[in-house]
């Protein structure tokens, strides 16, 4: 079974609606299961990190995943969620953003 880490986002401050460049996107092919860990040292006031996945790095393959994240609660407590059978690739949106929260983003993938 394959296993490994990675980081998604080292800590961050984002106070608008922003899309991770696809050229940061983490490739996650050898993985049919990624559990993704999201900590929140600062909350904004609202806001919420997708998380989205694509077949390639090309900005217009990327859709949403049902993996959300919301900017705007939590505090300092890590939040974990599971996606199972990822496409190869990943990264992160952050939209309906007001005030400015910093994160960071990373997780274990599992494979066959």
């Amino acid at each position: 079974m394959a296993v490994g880490t990675f980081i998604l986002q080292n800590l961050t401050a984002v106070s608008a609606n922003l899309t991770q460049a696809a050229e940061q996107a983490i490739d996650v092919s050898p993985y049919d299961r990624v559990t993704i860990q999201v900590r929140k040292p600062v909350t904004a006031a609202a806001g919420t990190l997708t998380i989205q996945q694509a077949l390639t790095r090309d900005d217009d393959a990327f859709e949403d995943t049902a993996i959300t994240f919301d900017l705007g609660s939590g505090g300092s407590s890590p939040e974990t969620k599971v996606l199972e059978d990822p496409l190869p690739f990943l990264r992160w949106k952050t939209t309906s953003m007001s005030g400015t929260a910093r994160f960071m983003s990373g997780g274990i993938g599992r494979g066959p």
